[in-house]
C-alpha cells in the first residue's frame, strides 16, 4: 500500500482554476488520474507527465495529481 495521504478535498485547488480531472480505474488495479485544462480533452492531457498519475486509491491519485500540477512533487 502507498503512503500517499488521502486528501481528496486537496483536488479543490485545480477545479477552482479552471481544471478538469477525470478519474478511472486502469487495467493493473490501480487508479489513475488526469488534470486537463479547459481547451484539452483528458486524451491529450495523458502524454504531459505532470498531468496523469495513479496510486492505490482514487483519494490517494486526486492527491498525487494535485500536488503534481502545482509543482510540488515529481
Amino acid at each position: 500500500m502507498s503512503d500517499t495521504p488521502k486528501l481528496a478535498d486537496e483536488c479543490q485547488k485545480l477545479l477552482d482554476n479552471g481544471w478538469a480531472i477525470t478519474l478511472i480505474r486502469n487495467g493493473m488495479g490501480s487508479y489513475t488520474a488526469i488534470a486537463s485544462r479547459e481547451d484539452q480533452v483528458p486524451e491529450d492531457a495523458q502524454d504531459i507527465d505532470k498531468q496523469i498519475t495513479d496510486d492505490f486509491l482514487p483519494s490517494q491519485a486526486l492527491y498525487r495529481l494535485t500536488e503534481k500540477v502545482l509543482g510540488n512533487i515529481v
